[in-house]
């Protein structure tokens, strides 16, 4: 009877304990992923690729090409470069105050450069010397650079601003230097017909400009195209929407635009803009 009462008490508790470690095992495991869970919340939160409603940001960064269309009215550029060339450029804004629109300040760079020859008046063509014929083959480089401060505001018919607009006007100084330079070729040496270009560069032209410059852009939001790469500028740099935008600007000289060189101009361009989440 004893030895029955003792084989049924171990078979319960053997039951018993096997049922207890089953038990603690799921609750460990449940605990566990929980925890695992909440970590992984931590860790990686939630990101929505779509920008907060009617919020600007604190700043912006651009880059960019644009097209200048100079009037050219006295024939300079044409003369010497022809049609246009393209232009980089490069800037942020910071704003100041915001609601339902953005104002704030912004600097802006760009720099172009062109090549082309030089060109003599045509009276002089009819009694071209050997030097005058020279120069009229030489190759001419035109540079500008210069630095925008402006005003800017934003503005968006969207409280999620899937489309946005801009304007800003300021000052521009602008900086340009035109260049001609003639290669020359001499001989090494008298019994060879080996011979070396040496380039020559003279100054045709530089100086400075002050000038007011305006203009507007339409943004267009592209953070649908790619949620990857936009999370992954939140986390890394704290940019929470790209932007393409096509833009219009105006530069006109300030001052007496009849005295030396127009470099007034037209710009169409394109730049792309990255806007912080906050």
């Amino acid at each position: 009877m004893f030895k029955k009462f003792v084989s049924l008490f171990l078979r319960f508790s053997s039951i018993f304990l096997a049922l207890t470690t089953t038990y603690k095992a799921l609750i460990y495991a449940q605990d566990e992923q929980q925890i695992n869970s909440e970590e992984e919340n931590i860790s990686t939160p939630s990101l929505s690729t779509e920008p907060e409603r009617w919020n600007f940001g604190k700043y912006r960064l651009r880059i960019g090409v644009g097209r200048p269309d100079f009037p050219d009215k006295e024939g300079f550029y044409q003369a010497h470069y022809g049609k246009e060339a393209n232009y980089l450029l490069f800037g942020g804004d910071y704003n100041l105050w915001q609601k339902y629109v953005a104002i704030g300040v912004g600097v802006k760079g760009l720099y172009y450069t062109d090549r082309g020859h030089a060109s003599l008046p045509a009276d002089q063509l009819t009694n071209a010397t050997s030097d005058s014929v020279n120069v009229l083959d030489a190759k001419t480089e035109f540079t500008i650079s210069s630095i925008q401060s402006l005003l800017t505001l934003q503005a968006s018919p969207f409280p999620l601003k899937y489309l946005t607009l801009d304007g800003w006007a300021g000052v521009e100084y602008l900086w340009f230097d035109d260049v001609r330079i003639i290669e020359d070729e001499s001989a090494d040496s008298p019994s060879t017909d080996d011979s070396t270009t040496k380039s020559n560069t003279q100054d045709m032209t530089k100086g400075a400009r002050t000038s007011l410059v305006t203009g507007v852009a339409l943004n267009i939001l592209l953070n649908a195209l790619d949620d990857s790469s936009v999370n992954s500028m939140r986390r890394t740099m704290g940019l929470g929407s790209v932007y393409i935008s096509p833009f219009v600007e105006i530069v006109s000289r300030l001052g007496n635009s009849k005295k030396g060189i127009n470099l007034d101009r037209n710009a169409i361009g394109i730049s792309f803009t990255f806007e912080s989440t906050r």
